[in-house]
């Protein structure tokens, strides 16, 4: 008797599973049983109107085919956006999210299974994607890449276990948000067709575009007013440009974003040393965090060629970092690692990243430079977590999130008093107590950030803000204009592509000679930062009207004032910018708007810094002029 024929086809496969399932039945049994039987119904329910059928479903994991691959990655986004709603239900300890693989691939069918390495490949495609993510192998990209308004970005090729040949690989970039609770409405409203699907699809692309293009302009055009392109920088500059994304935190923790966070500010700080290379400041990048932007969006609104991206998550001692860096031009990923090590070699893997960052984009790295800080290390685990934690909250900008960082920072000197690191962000934490207003002791948080500065320098002379912060600091509290310049450039020269470095450098040279060296400056610094806090408009505005461009400083100081209501420099900066065009109801509105901050306000505050007596004066007349005295009246 002949064997029976094998039966063949080529089917759409969707392989899905839950991201750390075992941890959740170890949780809590019953709730992870009652919300996998609820979320097991949107599959059924999704599949089915998709013209799928679930193959088979044993444990977490969920096995289906159709017979289009538009069908099966159509459904696969319907089911990531309804569970990304519901999961808003439910504490984070609870959510429950899937992986997803979608393949087109031959199979065997036996008694309604499938079985072949199609099937195998979807397997292996659902582990590669991220928790509420969704993974296609090429052959599944091919079909439906302008079938669906969706965006995609190529991972590279894969080796996977027991599969012979690497595997080309696509994530969707189709994050679960805001709008997936008006999908599912109008999904529920006009039925479950095809054509409902497509136009629900439409749809959902051309808000998500609009949104996109109302935060292209407001933080890419509105940021920059007075710029051009040129300014701006471009992905086809000379020089090899890059954008760090900032990291995903995978360890399921939210409080552990401190951590993502303080590796992506660490990689930046560590590129920004290199002349060779534009890299992209902490302010612009971060503003992606939480999304998952397609490498062509990055490099359209923040002007660079590369992106990285990648993840950290932490166990028990282990920390896994997994790092990608893309090019823009061509979405291919060019270099990808995971790294595995102990808390203590964290420092390492972040050099290991940037070492192999630069050695792809051919960028020299200075004789003897080392691209890691070795005073983490020497600090160890505990206190280089402490500084990070101070870190994040003194990237918040306020004086309630100073106060603890205060906190987080002296804890870490506790543990390691000779940690330069901490020493310097402390002493910026102290400077800024002092110019904001928030310390009871002027002259004491000035005395102690200087403090701080130096002794950060006489630990590691190579640290390019540290600098900056002691020039700035002489600057404010002696008027020593040329000890300020002399901290300054070497800070630049230390850390060329540090934006803050430049732009406190910029309003130093604004403060003292005025000339076309802080224009220069601060053009250079909203070119690494596209996406700035308001005092890099409010650096910006002043080496403006001090080089004379005065109708160009005005909407530049009037988008600090609107970024930053509070702050008494941007209005005072406008006073000088309108009264110098000579309209003086705007600068007397200015005046107005400088003591409803601060009824007490006197010029002198504005003007002492200033080293040229004529312009001194001149400044002191302009106040005078709008009702602003030099001393209380």
């Amino acid at each position: 008797m002949e064997p029976p024929a094998v039966e063949r086809k080529l089917t759409a496969i969707l392989s899905a599973d839950v991201a750390g399932y075992s941890r959740l039945m170890g949780d809590d049994e019953a709730a992870t049983v009652e919300t996998l039987t609820t979320y097991r119904k949107v599959f059924a329910e999704c599949i089915d109107r998709h013209r799928g059928r679930v193959v088979n479903a044993p444990g977490d994991a969920i096995l289906a085919e159709f017979g289009s691959v538009v069908d099966a990655v159509a459904c696969a986004v319907e089911i990531q956006r309804e569970l990304a709603e519901r999961n808003q239900e439910l504490p984070s300890e609870r959510m429950m999210r899937f992986r997803i693989g979608v393949n087109l691939g031959d199979v065997v069918v036996r008694e309604g299974a499938i079985y072949g390495d199609g099937v195998n490949i979807a397997a292996r495609l659902e582990s590669l994607a991220e928790p509420g993510g969704i993974t296609l192998s090429g052959s599944a990209f091919d079909q439906v890449e302008n079938k669906l308004p969706l965006a995609y970005v190529y991972l590279g090729k894969k080796e996977v276990k027991n599969i012979s040949k690497p595997l080309r690989t696509y994530r969707i970039l189709s994050k679960p948000g805001s709008v997936a609770h008006r999908m599912s409405q109008a999904r529920r409203g006009i039925g479950g067709t095809w054509r409902a699907v497509l136009l629900v699809s439409m749809a959902l692309a051309i808000v998500v575009g609009l949104m996109a293009g109302a935060w292209v302009v407001f933080f890419r055009i509105g940021a920059e007013p007075g710029l051009s392109h040129r300014d701006r920088g471009s992905p086809l500059s000379e020089k090899p440009s890059i954008a760090v994304l900032p990291f995903t935190n995978t360890s399921g923790d939210p409080d552990q974003d401190f951590f993502s966070d303080g590796i992506t500010d660490d990689i930046i700080a560590h590129l920004a040393v290199l002349r060779g290379l534009k890299v992209i400041a902490r302010d612009s990048t971060f503003k992606y965090k939480g999304l998952s932007p397609d490498a062509r969006q990055v490099s359209r609104e923040l002007g660079v060629r590369f992106v990285l991206e990648g993840g950290v998550g932490s166990a028990g001692d282990r920390v896994r970092i997994d790092a990608r860096l893309i090019d823009s031009s061509t979405g291919e990923q060019l270099w990808a690692e995971r790294f595995v090590r102990s808390a203590g070699e964290i420092f390492t893997v972040q050099e290991d990243i940037t070492r192999a960052i630069v050695a792809e984009l051919g960028v020299n790295i200075p004789e003897n430079r080392q691209m890691r800080d070795p005073g983490h290390a020497a600090a160890g685990p505990e206190a280089y977590s402490l500084l990070l934690r101070g870190r994040q909250e003194q990237w918040k900008r306020n004086k309630g999130a100073m106060a603890r960082a205060r906190v987080h920072y002296e804890a870490a000197l506790q543990l390691a008093p000779r940690y330069a690191a901490a020493k310097v962000q402390l002493g910026w934490l102290h400077y800024t107590d002092a110019v904001e207003g928030w310390s009871s002791n002027y002259w004491g948080s000035l005395n102690r950030a200087l403090e701080l500065g130096k002794e950060a320098i006489a630990l590691d002379s190579r640290r390019g803000i540290a600098h900056t912060l002691v020039g700035y600091v002489l600057l404010t509290r002696d008027g020593n204009a040329g000890r300020a310049i002399e901290y300054c450039e070497r800070g630049l020269s230390l850390a060329p592509n540090n934006g803050h470095v430049v732009m406190v450098c910029a309003s130093i040279h604004s403060w003292t000679d005025g000339g076309s060296r802080a224009l220069e400056l601060a053009r250079h610094g909203m070119q690494i930062n596209p996406v700035p806090p308001a005092w890099y408009f409010n650096a910006l505005g002043m080496a403006l009207w001090r080089n004379g461009q005065n109708a160009e400083a005005v909407p530049v100081l009037e988008k600090c004032r609107a970024m930053k209501p509070n702050d008494i420099w941007c209005p005072a900066n406008l006073i000088v910018a309108y009264a110098k065009l000579g309209d003086r109801e705007k600068a007397a509105a200015s005046a107005e708007a400088l003591r409803r901050i601060n009824p007490q306000v006197t010029s002198n505050f504005f003007t002492i810094g200033f080293q040229d007596s004529v312009l001194s004066k001149e400044l002191a007349d302009i106040f005078r002029q709008v009702g602003i005295s030099p001393e209380m009246e």
